[in-house]
């Protein structure tokens, strides 16, 4: 029965309550394109054996009213499309419609921009693999509930709830998406989506996250602390035009794999605060437009951030009026700093050879910041001690000189040369005296020392914390 009324854009009634239908396998396309049918009478139809109704009501723009109740489905297992574009769809009733061997529900609801509400509590979606574009463009849709939806085995989400323009809130936090690998556009232009709650998502497979949350304008927060992101290549777009985010908190994301993140944060224009910390861009070729717009952002942490394979880096900070300190402690790679439109920014970095060839554009903006503590205390241990001694008077300096057993030449700082001596082969004997004021002398010189190490030790820390979170 395949096509069987496709393309009949004048027909308005039709009644298959007397079709004798138990041996039927494939109804996909049968209605599809009929434009002027408003009702179909489906009592009695045997749909046992059916295994294919993609495209069944496809295109048909007029029906108002679909009643399914009493199909009986156990073998079917393509519904792909099978109400896409029935743009007057007010009511669907799929209440007892079984479905435990349908594994492709993509576009099954697609542009059904009138329907406000579904039940889907019957579904039976455990088989499910590909739910692509699933709700795409059910614009007036308000309600959704989906608690007993089974995606376990579900490795296609792109698009599902795209174009969901009225869509308020979503429950999904039963989803299971431990198999899934497609992820972009999922949430594309969600415009009145004030909430999401993603913890229980395992985004482990995951390889595409393009454009996931774009334009989801009326989301205000979001929790990503359990994505898993080591798979994923693609990071386009992916939080673009969120213009009522205020936070992300991104510290867990693992991006060695990211190849792109263009226009990632494009025109977030209420995010303040940031974290990339662990971000890892190694692999990436292109951040267009990364920032773009992000004018309310004042700080940035691209401490570990690579951009030596990074071909196009148009516009990266283009509009960050605000933008005043970024960290770029561990930075390696090319200057992609000629965009920021705030001239007053300041970076936090190790030296300018952190940035290809010392580059011009930072020279004035350079604020060096070590990012090793440890580092600077040994050095200060070894060099107090001879800025102390140096300081001292030249008696003092002359006695704490070394005698050694050897011939051979000893350097002695005295204040400010360096001067060679040449000392005998005959061991020298040292008074008791000698030795007690020599003890006398390191003792006085320990005290302040440890005197003189705290000061400047303190104002390391204090130049640390200012380094890496910068005063407002």
């Amino acid at each position: 029965m395949s096509y069987m009324f496709s393309g009949c854009s004048s027909l308005e009634l039709i009644d298959l309550s007397n079709f004798d239908t138990p041996l039927l396998a494939d109804m996909s396309h049968i209605f599809e394109n009929c434009t002027s049918l408003v009702s179909i009478n489906f009592s009695d139809f045997n749909t046992t054996s059916v295994k294919d109704m993609s495209y069944m009501f496809s295109g048909c723009s007029s029906l108002e009213l679909i009643d399914l109740s009493s199909f009986d489905a156990p073998l079917l297992t393509n519904m792909s499309h099978i109400f896409e574009n029935c743009t007057s769809l007010v009511s669907i009733n799929l209440s007892d419609f079984k479905t435990i061997s349908v594994k492709d529900m993509s576009n099954m609801f697609s542009g059904c921009n009138m329907l406000e509400s579904l039940n889907l509590s019957s579904f039976d979606t455990s088989k499910v693999i590909t739910l692509e574009k699933m709700f795409y463009n059910c614009s007036n849709l308000i309600s959704l509930d989906l608690n007993k939806f089974d995606t376990s085995s579900a490795t296609n989400m792109n698009c599902m709830f795209s174009e969901c323009t009225s869509l308020k809130s979503l429950d999904i936090s039963n989803f299971e998406t431990s198999n899934a690998k497609l992820m972009s556009s999922m949430f594309y232009n969600c415009i009145t989506l004030e909430s999401l709650n993603l913890l229980s998502f395992d985004t482990s497979k995951v390889m595409t996250m393009e454009k996931m949350f774009y334009n989801c304008s009326n989301l205000i927060s979001l929790d990503l602390n359990e994505f898993d992101t080591s798979n994923v290549t693609s990071m386009n777009c992916m939080f673009s035009e969120c213009t009522s985010l205020k936070s992300l908190d991104l510290s867990n994301f693992e991006t060695s794999n990211v190849k792109s993140t263009s226009s990632m944060f494009y025109n977030c224009i209420a995010l303040e605060s940031l974290n990339l910390s662990s971000f890892d861009t190694s692999k990436a070729i292109t951040m267009e437009k990364m920032f773009y717009n992000c004018s309310n952002l004042k700080s940035l942490d691209l401490s570990n951030f690579n951009t030596t394979n990074i071909d196009n880096y148009d516009l990266i900070f283009n509009g960050c009026i605000q933008l005043e300190y970024i960290n770029l402690l561990n930075y390696v790679g090319k200057d992609i700093f000629l965009n920021i439109s705030n001239i007053n920014y300041k970076i936090c970095i190790n030296s300018s050879n952190h940035i290809n060839n010392g580059n011009n554009t930072l020279i004035d903006k350079i604020n060096i910041c070590s990012n090793n503590i440890k580092t600077t205390i040994i050095s200060a241990i070894f060099t107090l001690p001879t800025i102390i001694i140096s300081s001292l008077p030249k008696t003092f300096q002359t006695t704490t000189k070394t005698i050694p057993k050897s011939g051979n030449p000893t350097t002695l700082l005295i204040s400010d040369t360096l001067t060679t001596i040449p000392i005998s082969n005959e061991p020298t004997t040292i008074s008791k005296s000698f030795i007690h004021q020599l003890l006398c002398l390191n003792l006085i010189l320990l005290l302040v020392y440890l005197s003189l190490i705290l000061l400047p030790l303190y104002l390391y820390l204090i130049h640390q914390l200012l380094c890496q979170y910068p005063m407002p």
